[in-house]
């Protein structure tokens, strides 16, 4: 199972995992269903703790990118955010 895969079915059973401050790993939902995924994630730790950090590393690109062409480009947060999320899939934004 991937990492990827790992948080999204996490996500889907009520676990929400992130990374701390000091690099760890959180999960944060229900008891029962954290108890439930414990063993992946520790099995996972590593690759889990490299996913989540790119995926924080993701999202503040886009941020900072949205943030440009709201204030630089004089567009709205919500059309900012659409051309963002484009380029950041590959889109050719002119």
């Amino acid at each position: 199972m991937t990492p990827a895969t790992i948080i999204r079915q996490a996500q889907a059973d009520g676990v929400k995992l992130a990374l701390s401050p000091s690099g760890t790993i959180k999960a944060v939902g229900n008891g029962e269903a954290v108890n439930r995924w414990l063993p992946v994630i520790r099995e996972h730790k590593a690759e889990l703790v490299d996913e989540l950090r790119a995926v924080m590393i993701d999202r503040e690109a886009f941020e900072e990118r949205a943030a440009i062409m709201e204030f630089d480009g004089g567009l709205t947060r919500a059309e900012a955010e659409r051309l963002a999320f484009l380029e950041q899939r590959g889109a050719t934004i002119h």
